[in-house]
């Protein structure tokens, strides 16, 4: 156990710093087009499926809406 605590849990943060160090690092030489973040796009639609057109159900958790009035 004592060497697992002093030589491997080390060696392995080690390794997950120098994984992550290269894999930002590597962004750098990548084309400049590739290295650009996606574009967002407008999302289009009709106004049936917009969040604001939705309603409520007339019955809710078994209760009805005229019910809880």
């Amino acid at each position: 156990m004592q060497f697992i605590r002093q030589q491997i849990i080390p060696f392995i943060t080690i390794a997950i710093a120098l994984f992550a160090l290269v894999a930002v690092t590597a962004r750098s030489f990548i084309a400049t087009d590739l290295a650009e973040p996606a574009p967002i796009e407008t999302i289009t639609g009709s106004s049936e499926s917009s969040p604001s057109a939705l309603t409520l159900p007339s019955v809710v958790n078994g209760v009805r809406s005229s019910e809880l009035r």
